[in-house]
């Protein structure tokens, strides 16, 4: 199964905190990069005659050091190593127990690729059967696509751009396949794919039917107050 989340400007152009911290690890990486290939061309050792980038142009391209984090939440969960078994976990992620409403699998210290407010804002979801996304393209894919859109600010949108399209490897190979006017992929014949919706009407979150014992799904009435309506 194939989980997307695709991503819209937030109305008041507010930052996507939880998204940032991922933007900001893969900053990190494309400076590294970057600075790798700039030594690599000062020493003599590379020219990207195709694209004619020179170190200069290359030398722009580097962001600027992030700010600082912010001070830690105050969440109970201050040591996430779980010395006793030295499993490396924190113990409460073999237990399940996330009675306090966080995952302590995944914060703090740990990016949360399915923040419930930033990243993972529905339980419900677009489904089709298709092919995994790189050749051979076998045919044995479930994709999801989440039906609520994450939030990102205009200034997050162009770095993500300039991450994808603008990356250098160590070597001084363009990464992006647009270098090459071409895609990830062939494009595939929908064929007549069927796409099938899951809403509150077929089930409700394990949160909802925890405090509601018995109430599996919402009335036909209720739909807009779980859904996004027009």
């Amino acid at each position: 199964v194939a989980v997307s989340i695709l991503m819209d400007l937030h109305p008041d152009d507010e930052d996507n905190p939880t998204f940032g911290i991922a933007l900001n690890e893969f900053k990190k990486e494309f400076n590294k990069d970057i600075t790798a290939c700039i030594e690599k061309m000062r020493g003599g050792g590379r020219k990207l005659t195709d694209s004619q980038v020179s170190i200069e142009n290359l030398e722009k391209l580097i962001f600027p050091p992030p700010p600082p984090p912010p001070p830690p939440s105050g969440s109970i969960f201050t040591d996430l190593v779980n010395t006793e078994t030295d499993l490396g976990v924190h113990p409460d992620c073999l237990t399940g127990n996330i009675a306090d409403g966080g995952d302590p699998c995944t914060s703090p210290g740990f990016w949360d690729p399915w923040h419930p407010r930033d990243i993972l804002r529905t339980d419900w979801f677009y489904g089709y059967d298709g092919s995994t996304t790189e050749p051979p393209c076998y045919p044995i894919a479930t994709f999801r696509i989440m039906d609520t859109p994450m939030l990102i600010s205009r200034s997050q949108l162009t770095d993500l751009k300039k991450l994808i399209f603008f990356h250098f490897s160590p070597e001084c190979e363009a990464t992006s396949v647009h270098f090459d006017q071409s895609v990830a992929r062939p494009i595939q014949q929908s064929v007549g794919a069927k796409i099938h919706r899951c809403t509150c009407l077929n089930f409700l979150s394990d949160k909802e039917r925890n405090e509601n014992p018995g109430r599996e799904t919402c009335e036909v009435e209720e739909f807009c107050n779980y859904h996004e309506c027009s």
